[in-house]
């Protein structure tokens, strides 16, 4: 399967994926994971004037893998 990619915003102290067109005028930064099905990340792309911990890092990886996850779900229907 394709690499899927998922973007994930911060607002605030808080990580969304699929922000409504609202919260992304909120947006500080945006991180990019690009997911094989195994979970591997394949490509990373951070945007936006505000850094990222570590934490949400990791948290954005694991957000993207799972939702990578949901939407094959769709996919292979």
């Amino acid at each position: 399967c394709l690499p899927l990619a998922m973007t994930v915003h911060k607002i605030d102290n808080h990580l969304i994926v699929d922000p409504t067109l609202e919260e992304e005028s909120m947006s500080v930064a945006r991180l990019t994971v690009s997911t094989r099905e195994n979970g591997n990340v394949t490509a990373l792309q951070k945007g936006g004037s505000a850094p990222f911990t570590m934490e949400e890092i990791e948290k954005a990886f694991s957000l993207a893998v799972k939702k990578g996850k949901e939407l094959r779900t769709f996919i292979k229907k």
